[in-house]
């Protein structure tokens, strides 16, 4: 199985080959776009599709929240430990989002990922008790963990962990 890290820079070379990707993602981080849904301390957009038909969806902290009013550099570590607990579940063999991307304008973050509703063609359960929830495609279920942020679980997951996700390297930066 490849690296969930590798893999998501794999889909973060098709996604900045995309300018409706990019600037939807902008306007999103800007304020400029309406979420379509929401978490406890995130907002969730609908950034558009790969050509493979792989839909990207941008999480960023509600601006009215304690992290969205945060400074950059408190933001990126908080979604920072959302990719690499997304990376840890995934060697578990546990489900989540396909890939996660660090996305930095001059006013905020936020991370691309994987629309796991793409678009509105699959139902979600998701009890806000629960830090997972359930793709819903016919009679299919499949469980996604999904608030895997700063907030999730025990201590062995990462609250502040050192950057990866987010070095200018591997991050895309509007």
């Amino acid at each position: 199985m490849i690296d969930y890290f590798q893999e998501s820079q794999m889909v973060k070379a098709k996604i900045v080959l995309q300018s409706e990707i990019i600037y939807n993602a902008n306007e999103a981080l800007s304020g400029r776009l309406e979420e379509f849904s929401f978490g406890g301390t995130v907002n969730l957009y609908r950034i558009g599709k790969l050509e493979s038909g792989l839909y990207i969806a941008l999480r960023k902290f509600r601006p009215e929240m304690p992290e969205g009013i945060s400074n950059l550099d408190n933001k990126v570590k908080k979604m920072e430990a959302y990719c690499q607990n997304a990376g840890k579940l995934r060697s578990k063999n546990e489900g989540v989002p396909n890939f996660c991307v660090g996305i930095v304008n001059e006013i905020d973050v936020g991370i691309l990922t994987e629309d796991l509703i793409a678009n509105g063609g699959f139902e979600f359960d998701h009890n806000p008790d629960n830090e997972f929830g359930f793709v819903i495609q016919g009679n299919n279920r499949r469980k996604v963990w999904v608030d895997i942020d700063h907030l999730f679980g025990d201590r062995k997951y990462n609250r502040n962990p050192e950057i990866k996700y987010f070095t200018e390297g591997a991050r895309i930066n509007l």
